[in-house]
Order: C-alpha cells, then structure tokens, then sequence
C-alpha cells in the first residue's frame, strides 16, 4: 500500500477523540443544544471514515446522513472525516462538509455545496486547491421567466455545457461540481494554493466554514427571491 501524504493525528489522539471534538465544534457553530454523535465504518483496506449520525438522509450518488441546520428551514449539513491506518499510526486524510436543500421527508434533496480539505496531491498531474469548494448544479427553479431561461442557455454555451453545432462538449450536465474553488490561496503572497491538512488547523478550520456558510445562506435569504421555498 502506498501512503498518502497526510497528517498523522497530533500526539497519541485517536481519530475517535478527533471526531468528537469536531461534533463539538459543529453543535458550537450551530448553536445546536443537544450531543450531535457519529458513527465509522471502513471504506477500504487500512481506511475508516467517521460520519455525523443524522435526523435524515439525502441521496445523490451516494447516500448521506444529515442533521437540519438551526435557523434556516430544509437545509442540511452531512460532515465526515477519512483516517488512514499505516504502521500503527493514524492519518487524517481527508473533511467534508456537504450542504443540501430539501424536506425532511423527501429522501431526494438537492446538493448545493460542499467544503473539503484533503492532502495536497498531484493525482493525474493535476494540482487542486486544499482545502477547496465545490459547487452543485441547482435545480432549476420551475418558475424561471423565458428571458432567465435565454440567459442560462447562453451562459452554459459559453462555459461549454451546451455544445455548439459541430463541436463536443466538455462540461456537461453538473460536471461544474468538479471544479475545485480555491478557498485559501495564497496567491497574492508565494503563488501557493495548498495548504497541508492538520488536525488542529481543521478544527478551527471546521468551525470558520461552518459559521460561513451559515452567515451567507442567511444573507440569500435576506434577498427574499434568492432561495425560494423548496418543491417537494
């Protein structure tokens, strides 16, 4: 098996203790009263991955456990943690955040974001941003006006979503979830955009995100039109 680079969990602190201290830091963020708890399970040989425990369950491709995040109604937050196990030692290798939209009994909720921080890697000679966001696709909103609908197509024509006649399409539909969005270049100090994924700095980072997220879907909805009422 070949390691990946990643950060091996500080001192003699198990994933476990890990895990627990960022349900923590996630009732903190929230303002949630009661214990959030996890639950593991193995993802591959000499790998686990700890997951909220949620109130629901969104479905895309995969299926996610999801609590209701307080204060904004039919939205919900899925988190895990990815460890690695190599000679003994324990490996953070990888956080998620993902945020969804939709009600609590519809099992089909939307994905709207997610935020993720993993080892700085070079898989496939590509050099993505850590940590980073990635994007979903929304639905589109049934009472879209024509003159919106003009608008979108000609927008996915020209980031591509919509071959022209003749040509091939490179980004089809919700392959912009792909996009790796920087979230903590460096860009204007050393051209850096990879930051090293240590356990510490994930917590505080966890919390940031989270407080984030929440302060910005509540200025969408400040916009009154901006999120419109989900449709089951």
């Amino acid at each position: 098996m070949t390691r990946v680079t990643s950060s091996r969990v500080s001192g003699k602190e198990e994933p476990r203790a890990l895990v627990q201290k960022c349900c923590r830091n996630i009732q903190t963020a929230l303002g949630i009263p009661h214990r959030i708890t996890f639950e593991a399970h193995t993802a591959a040989k000499h790998q686990e991955v700890y997951s909220l425990v949620g109130f629901s369950v969104a479905e895309t491709e995969k299926q996610y456990q999801v609590i209701p995040i307080p204060g904004l109604d039919n939205f919900w937050l899925a988190a895990s943690w990815s460890f690695e196990y190599y000679k003994g030692a324990s490996f953070l290798i990888n956080a998620s955040l993902l945020v969804f939209r939709g009600i609590a009994t519809d099992r089909k909720k939307s994905a709207l974001l997610r935020a993720e921080w993993a080892p700085p890697d070079q898989i496939g000679g590509w050099s993505h941003a850590q940590p980073h966001w990635h994007i979903y696709q929304a639905e589109i909103d049934s009472e879209q006006t024509t003159g919106r609908q003009g608008f979108q197509t000609q927008l996915d024509m020209e980031l591509g979503a919509v071959a022209e006649p003749g040509t091939t399409s490179f980004l089809k539909q919700n392959e912009i979830s792909h996009f790796h969005f920087a979230m903590a270049s460096q860009w204007q100090i050393n051209g850096n955009h990879q930051i090293e994924l240590e356990s510490k700095t994930m917590l505080s980072w966890l919390s940031g995100c989270l407080e984030y997220i929440v302060s910005e879907l509540n200025f969408l909805r400040s916009r009154a039109t901006s999120f419109p009422a989900h449709q089951a």
